[in-house]
């Protein structure tokens, strides 16, 4: 199923701003013609176990200290890792945890509230990742602490821990 139509099937009655339906919906309408124009080239990924995911197209958006180009949607074509996608965009699209580059952006409707550093994604049972795949059962808002409960119950020979916070420097006194 499609990255943003599933993301908008598990939003369905939940009360979103009208800003981030639209949004979300613009984003599902370029995401069908991506899908339309890159059929063939889907298939032939499938096909050859490359990365599925489709990379949206990026408008011109220049400041006076870095002119940028405009780049068209494409099809990422990486080595697949798990289900169909490279390494990135099976974090960002099987699990919905949040891209490394990308800060804040979307959290709560379109990733997972916690970054990806955060969970023990490494460790996941294909039981455990299949839950993160479900918006329904393990839906977009759910807080890392519940989230790793949810996936210990679904899966009680493989519990998983969070990892300790380190810190970076000492204190000095």
């Amino acid at each position: 199923m499609s990255h943003y139509k599933k993301i908008r099937r598990s939003l369905r009655g939940l009360t979103i701003a009208p800003i981030t339906r639209s949004w979300l919906y613009k984003l599902r309408k370029e995401e069908m013609d991506l899908e339309r124009r890159l059929a063939g080239q889907i298939e032939r990924a499938k096909a050859e176990g490359r990365c599925t995911a489709l990379i949206m197209s990026k408008t011109v958006v220049g400041t006076m200290y870095r002119p940028a180009t405009a780049t068209p949607g494409r099809l990422c074509g990486e080595t697949a890792f798990r289900h169909g996608y490279c390494t990135n965009h099976f974090v960002t699209h099987y699990l919905h945890l949040p891209e490394r580059k990308s800060g804040q952006a979307g959290r709560g409707v379109s990733v997972r509230p916690f970054p990806a550093y955060q969970f023990p994604v490494g460790r996941l049972s294909p039981k455990q990742e299949d839950l993160m795949n479900d918006l329904q059962r393990l839906p977009m808002r759910t807080s890392r602490e519940e989230c790793l409960a949810l996936v210990n119950a679904e899966d009680p020979d493989n519990v998983l821990t969070l990892p300790k916070r380190t810190s970076l420097s000492r204190r000095r006194r």
